[in-house]
């Protein structure tokens, strides 16, 4: 979302607070079309439920997006009263957004790591059958087996 931001503030801006405007303008508009989304898909048809809590409640569902890019914003932000040029504000910012997206890889990575962990605790863990799993599912799935021998004997 960041870099979507960046693509289009760097397009549209010819300083780098034009830049900055159009990015954070960008990311509210993303964000408001995306609890707009989740509002009509989660309200069930003759729905009780008061239009503003199912507002509330999407918009806080679809917060990451907001937390997703304000580092770019706010880089770009602190790049304009600086006063630095438009392009290397938008090379600024674009590593911004590799770094944001390589911690964002990264907590993912440990959370399903740490997820793996809690589950070999428990001795719930899927153990990998290695080589051949596929057949051996198929065997299991299908309630057949595959002979050893030669084909046809």
């Amino acid at each position: 979302m960041a870099t979507a931001a960046l693509a289009v503030g760097a397009g549209r801006g010819e300083t780098a607070a034009d830049m900055t405007d159009t990015m954070a303008t960008t990311l509210v508009v993303y964000w408001l079309a995306h609890i707009y989304i989740a509002t009509v898909r989660e309200r069930p048809a003759g729905s009780a439920t008061p239009l503003h809590k199912l507002i509330w409640d999407s918009a806080k569902n679809e917060s990451a997006i907001l937390a997703d890019g304000m580092p770019a914003v706010i880089v770009a932000s602190a790049l304009t009263v600086a006063g630095i040029s438009l392009w290397l504000s938008v090379l600024f910012d674009l590593g911004t957004d590799i770094v944001v997206l390589v911690l964002v890889g990264l907590l993912a990575g440990l959370r399903a790591g740490g997820a793996r962990l809690a589950a070999q605790r428990r001795g719930t863990q899927r153990r990998d059958h290695g080589a051949g799993s596929s057949r051996r599912c198929w065997s299991r799935c299908t309630g057949t087996r595959r002979r050893a021998g030669p084909p046809g004997g």
